[in-house]
């Protein structure tokens, strides 16, 4: 990319006020190209935001894990449908899971995470039908929408400095 352009060609140079104002306060992600550093997209929100402010919903990488997370056991546990529930089945999804997702813990991609099977989402009929749940917690990390510095001169240093 080496440039933003409209439908007529013009280019597009946003100030760093505008690109918080859109990416910041309306939550519209934009392209940047900060101080010639190199275009990078701005912006971390979905389109529900600002009216749905659950993290899981409200940030892009976010809501891009849940997918994956969700995709991804779909994809894992598929050929253990019709196989006979039983305690070493239950088990084995458990124990995949859990240290799949411990993978992705101690890779970075999560904060924590867990796989259990709760016995109120598991009624007997719901047992009996052949219909297991498990519950998968995790937490994704939220990306840094803003870096703050506070600058303080320190008069130590300099007292330090010149009277040494």
């Amino acid at each position: 990319m080496d440039a933003c352009v409209l439908e007529d060609g013009t280019e597009v140079n946003l100030t760093w006020p505008q690109v918080e104002l859109i990416a910041g306060d309306w939550g519209v992600v934009t392209a940047v190209n900060f101080l010639d550093s190199g275009w990078v997209a701005k912006g971390n929100y979905t389109a529900c935001f600002p009216g749905n402010t659950d993290v899981k919903d409200q940030f892009i990488p976010v809501s891009r894990m849940f997918d994956y997370i969700g995709n991804t056991l779909i994809r894992t546990f598929w050929p253990k449908q019709d196989k006979p529930l039983t305690p070493p089945l239950r088990d084995s999804i458990l124990r995949t899971c859990n240290i799949w997702l411990s993978g992705l813990c101690g890779s970075g991609y999560l904060y924590g995470a867990r796989c259990e099977l709760l016995a109120a989402e598991n009624p007997l009929a719901e047992l009996l039908a052949g219909h297991i749940t498990l519950h998968v917690y995790h937490a994704p990390p939220v990306p840094a929408q803003r870096i703050d510095f506070i600058l303080e001169y320190d008069v130590s240093y300099m007292e330090t400095a010149l009277t040494a």
